[in-house]
């Protein structure tokens, strides 16, 4: 091998451990340590700086889950829906993304609206009720994109039931209460 093979091979390898080694910064603080831990998993998912591996990263978003980081949470609410890094499974998708939901996070309100209104994509039941109340939690939440899209959901719901639309009128009445 030449020297400057060599030479560029050992730089690279320089630039990953300081990569790695900035992610799995040493401290006490369980927050900081689950935080090291959601890093770790987000090296894995994504291939930075390591090769992309799946099963690495789930045990990291799963550790960092366990220790109460909020955004491994969510992600893994996601990623259960969506079969992504990990086997999809729909109950541990919505386990997962009403645990981050109840910790206030706003994204994972959102994907669960999104997720009940879609339904069947995501391997569930769609259910109107839920996905208003999960657009009206995210809202309340601060997040303006759910409001806005709540907002033309409903307007167009309405103008559908006023035309008489048979489906519009019953989920127009099954929710309705939940908007006001």
């Amino acid at each position: 091998m030449k020297k400057t093979t060599k030479r560029i091979l050992a730089i690279a390898s320089v630039v990953i451990v300081i990569c790695i080694s900035s992610v799995m910064v040493y401290s006490e603080n369980q927050t900081d340590e689950a935080e090291n831990y959601f890093y770790t998993a987000e090296l894995y998912a994504r291939g930075l700086g390591v090769e992309q591996n799946n099963e690495k990263a789930s045990y990291w978003y799963h550790k960092a889950a366990d220790n109460g980081n909020i955004r491994a949470i969510s992600q893994l609410g996601a990623y259960y829906l969506l079969g992504d890094v990990v086997e999809p499974d729909a109950q541990k998708g919505i386990y997962y993304l009403e645990k981050a939901a109840s910790m206030k996070d706003e994204k994972s309100m959102f994907m669960l609206a999104t997720a009940y209104l879609s339904g069947s994509v995501y391997g569930i039941d769609k259910d109107m009720t839920k996905c208003i109340y999960w657009f009206k939690k995210a809202a309340e939440n601060g997040s303006e994109e759910p409001s806005g899209m709540l907002e033309q959901f409903m307007a167009d719901l309405k103008e559908a039931a006023n035309r008489g639309n048979k489906d519009a009128i019953q989920i127009w009445k099954e929710i309705e209460p939940y908007y006001q």
